[in-house]
This record gives C-alpha cells, sequence and structure tokens, in this order.
C-alpha cells in the first residue's frame, strides 16, 4: 500500500512518524514521509524516503491539548488555515472537506505564501538569542 504521512514541528513530533514510517517499511508499505526539512537527513539515514515540508505550505489545526486551541484560532483569524476542527468534532468528512479547503482557498494558499517570504527573510536563531538577550537585561 501506498502511504503519505506527514507531520511539522520538532523532534518530539517527527520521531513517531518516523518510527511508524519504518514499521511499515518493514512490513512491505510503500511510505513516504514529509516533515521539516531539517529531518531529512535523518530520515534519508534511517533509508525512510522524505519530502521536505516548507513553511508554505497551509495547515489546519485539531486542537486537543492547552495552547493548541488558541494558536488554531489564531491561525484561523490571520487567514493562513481554515477553521480549527474541535477534536470532539473531528469526522472523516469533517477532514476530508477542510484538506480539500487548504488545498483549493487561494486566499489562504496566498497568505501562506507570504507568511514564508517573511519567515525566510529572517534569521530565527539570531532572532531568539537577542530576545532571549532582551528579556535578560531587563
Amino acid at each position: 500500500m501506498k502511504i503519505v504521512l506527514a507531520t511539522f514541528g520538532s523532534r518530539g513530533d517527527v520521531q513517531p512518524m518516523l518510527a511508524l514510517s519504518l514499521a511499515l517499511i518493514s512490513k512491505g508499505h510503500d511510505i513516504l514521509l514529509a516533515a521539516p526539512p531539517e529531518k531529512a537527513a535523518w530520515a534519508n539515514q534511517l533509508g525512510c524516503p522524505f519530502y521536505p515540508l516548507g513553511s508554505d505550505v497551509t495547515s489546519f489545526i485539531v486542537p486537543h491539548l492547552l495552547d493548541q486551541y488558541y494558536w488554531g484560532n489564531q491561525i484561523y483569524q490571520s487567514n493562513l488555515g481554515p477553521r480549527p476542527i474541535w477534536r470532539s468534532e473531528l469526522t472523516s468528512k469533517r477532514l476530508a472537506a477542510t484538506i480539500r479547503e487548504c488545498l483549493s482557498n487561494d486566499r489562504i494558499r496566498q497568505k501562506a505564501r507570504e507568511a514564508a517570504a517573511i519567515i525566510k527573510q529572517q534569521d530565527s536563531l539570531e532572532f531568539t538569542v537577542s530576545e532571549i538577550l532582551r528579556s535578560l537585561s531587563n
């Protein structure tokens, strides 16, 4: 069976999907793991086919814990993605409709490209360090 597994985030988000990918490969499935580009070497080293997801990919949130409700609403209010799907309201029809909206809504796709361009202009490591130093000096 051909399967695409997609995840975004830190190692804690990608590692379980990578482990699942490798387990499915060992059972004979044709897998493609889509994840942040900085995880490519790790996946390739373990023999997992990989596709890098960029910051211009539209997103939707299925919040279920802590601040995910807030960030899901922020993405929606900023026109970067469709309305969040509350976990209690998640159905296959609703999920399919939300994926279709991500793929077909030109406004969301354009805002994602604009946000990606802004993000790519900034050195996030340098910004983070400067913000930490600034907060420590106050």
